[in-house]
Parts: C-alpha cells; sequence; structure tokens
C-alpha cells in the first residue's frame, strides 16, 4: 500500500529544504505546493508574531468518509543547525547526511510521513475519519510554535505528534520545563587598593552554586546550568554575573518547588555578602526570572488515543509499547489545550547530531500506522 521510493523522494526533497528555527517560509511555501496537489485546504496562524520566524503554524484539514471525530496528525517544520545545504546519503536502508550538517529527519521524517498517508488514503479511496494537521514553526526552541497556535483552528480530541524514533513505542508523557535567568549584582570596587569595599557577584554566584543540588534530582526532576556569564577586568571586584539555567520535572509541583528552592538559595547566599559604603552597608542581591515553556503532560494507557494505537499495531501484527519521553514537543502544548496526543515514532535517530540518520523500514512502518489507526 505504501510506496516506498516515493516516500524515500519525499523525504530527500524535503531534508534540502533548509528550515532552521526561525526561517520555516521555504519548507511552508513546497509543504502548501504539495496540499494543494492533494486538495487539501490549510490556513495560517499568526504563531510567528510572538515565536517569531516568517510564517505562522499550517493548520490543514482532510475530510474524511467515516462519520467519527477527526484526529490530528502533527509534525515540526524546523531544524536544529547546521540545517542549511543538507546532502542526504542512501546507504542500504539508512538515510544519513554527508556529515557536514544535520539530516532533518527530525521532523522532516513526520512530514514525509503524513503526505504519504494522505496520498494513499486518497489513491486507494479508503474511508477514512477527518485528519487535521498541524506543521508547526519554532519547535526546536522551546515550543514555541505550538504554545502560541491559533487553538480555535483545532476541533480535534485526540491526536499524534511524528516526532519520535521506533514506530510502535509510543511516548505518552513529557515532563514540564522552566529556564531560568538569574542575575546576581555585588559591588565594584579596585580589586588591589580596596577589594574590601567591593562584592564580587561571581562569588556570590560561585557559592550559591556550590549549594545547589544539579543533574538527576529525582527520578523525574533535573535541573542543569548551561551558562555563567561575568565579563569584567581582573583589576576590578566584579559587581554583576549571570545564571542561565532549566529545570524540568514530570510533576510540576516538584518543579515549582525546585524553582523556590533555588531562589532562596541566591537570595539567602547574597545576604551573606556585604560592605560598608560610606554611611550605607551594601548588600549583595539577586534577580530570578522564570519562563515556564511548556507544561508535564501524561496520557493514560487506557485513554482512546491509546487504545486506538494499540489496536492499529495489534491489525498490523506490530508490538505495542507506552513509554515516558524526557523532553519537551508539540504534544505538551497540544495536551495543555485538551487534545490527547501521544508521540508516533519515524524511523529518526540521533537527533540533533550530524550522525543523525533515518531507517527506512522504520519509516514505511510509521505510514503503516499512521494509516492504519485513520481508517
Amino acid at each position: 500500500m505504501i510506496d516506498k521510493k516515493r516516500l524515500i523522494g519525499e523525504f530527500i526533497r524535503l531534508a534540502c529544504i533548509g528550515s532552521e528555527t526561525g526561517d520555516e517560509l521555504n519548507i511552508a511555501a513546497y509543504i502548501a505546493s504539495q496540499l494543494k496537489s492533494l486538495g487539501v485546504k490549510f490556513t495560517f496562524d499568526n504563531a510567528h508574531k510572538k515565536a517569531g520566524g516568517k510564517c505562522g503554524n499550517m493548520i490543514a484539514y482532510a475530510p474524511g468518509s467515516l462519520v467519527a471525530p477527526p484526529i490530528l496528525l502533527a509534525a515540526h517544520m524546523d531544524t536544529v543547525k547546521p540545517g542549511i545545504g543538507v546532502k542526504p546519503v542512501i546507504k542500504g536502508d539508512i538515510i544519513k547526511s554527508d556529515g557536514s550538517t544535520i539530516l532533518g529527519a527530525d521532523d522532516k521524517s513526520g512530514i514525509a510521513v503524513i503526505f504519504e498517508t494522505l496520498r494513499v488514503l486518497k489513491e486507494k479511496k479508503l474511508p477514512h475519519r477527518p485528519v487535521e494537521i498541524a506543521f508547526t514553526i519554532s519547535e526546536e526552541t522551546g515550543v514555541s510554535g505550538s504554545k502560541h497556535l491559533d487553538y480555535v483552528l483545532l476541533k480535534s480530541r485526540m491526536g499524534f505528534a511524528l516526532d519520535d524514533s521506533v514506530p510502535g513505542e509510543f511516548t505518552v508523557s513529557a515532563p514540564a520545563k522552566s529556564v531560568l535567568n538569574i542575575r546576581v549584582h555585588g559591588l565594584e570596587a579596585h580589586a588591589a587598593i580596596a577589594p574590601e569595599r567591593g562584592i564580587s557577584a561571581i562569588a556570590v554566584a560561585a557559592k550559591a552554586i556550590s549549594r545547589l543540588k544539579l543533574g538527576r534530582i529525582s527520578a523525574d526532576t533535573v535541573a542543569n546550568i548551561g551558562a555563567f556569564k561575568a565579563e569584567g577586568a581582573v583589576n576590578i571586584v566584579n559587581p554583576y554575573a549571570e545564571i542561565k539555567m532549566e529545570a524540568r520535572s514530570a510533576d510540576t509541583n516538584k518543579l515549582d518547588a525546585l524553582i523556590k528552592q533555588i531562589n532562596e538559595t541566591f537570595q539567602k547566599t547574597a545576604m551573606e555578602f556585604s560592605t560598608k559604603s560610606g554611611d550605607k552597608r551594601i548588600t549583595a542581591r539577586c534577580e530570578l526570572k522564570e519562563e515556564r515553556l511548556y507544561d508535564s503532560f501524561t496520557v493514560k494507557n487506557s485513554s482512546p488515543v491509546c487504545e486506538l494505537a494499540a489496536k492499529a499495531c495489534e491489525d498490523l501484527g506490530m508490538k505495542c509499547r507506552f513509554k515516558n519521553g524526557l523532553g519537551g514537543t508539540d504534544a505538551n502544548h497540544f495536551n495543555k489545550h485538551g487534545i490527547e496526543t501521544i508521540l508516533l515514532g519515524t524511523g529518526m535517530h540521533n537527533p540533533h547530531a550530524r550522525t543523525e540518520y533515518l531507517c527506512i523500514p522504520e519509516m514505511l512502518r510509521s505510514a503503516e500506522l499512521a494509516i492504519q489507526m485513520l481508517i
């Protein structure tokens, strides 16, 4: 039923279109041309006005012949860097880049599978459910495209984000994530003549960081410092430091408690650093700003979308497994907006690396699954 040569060719064409985050306009134009050829209507929202970039999310709708609620299929249009000038190389059942860039299977394999699904449904005249499709922007930078998606355009209450590895292994949960920006303010002074008149923001930040528990905090909670910035001359007590970090947890309450603890640690540490300036005593201070990029989600194995996935696997003679995820995807925002969404694998492996590759047999199975869940 699946046209292997066509599916591979579609992926290759998509992979060769540069679409790093914020520059999705060209691939959106290509997707639009393919939807028009299939007679599928589509529209754009204005998510880029908040998420950034040159175009919004693309929402498409293919009416079905079965009297059933619509199902959402989703894939993101953007890739990480370096994603310009991709040269796909096919070796046996594997597609890689030439090593100078990523491949972009994350998530162009998802787009290719959606196209093949629509083509097979049309060519074979298969009775199927109505299909809604979301081609999102800015997924790779905090999942901001789907965060600002115009959800009035979607009617589906269940869906599949084609943004995972092995078909048949469905991700049904993912943690919440917050990005923290911490600014530490000290007091500058000459480092040789009067160091005691200054407050080193670097010293404050270093001591606070030494008191934090980082890395794996519990089975479902992690924290990481990604950047520490404190530029200055070596003969000046540095008055400013900035720390950027992230925290994730499958339990929103745990995440809130962790962020509160991080803030309190910095605030209490700052109070330990002070100096007298004239008649005043100056104390170090800290500011913490949190941006919640996405909330956690968990879809129960007994939910309609999981039952649909399990039945499709059974019909195709495939093993079905439900697993917990570690990273954020568009599914985090879809679930928040009442669309029970789990992840469907497309055969992508080692995403975000020049060693990324796509397993062709798995991509074919992904298309078979997508079709089976719609008919």
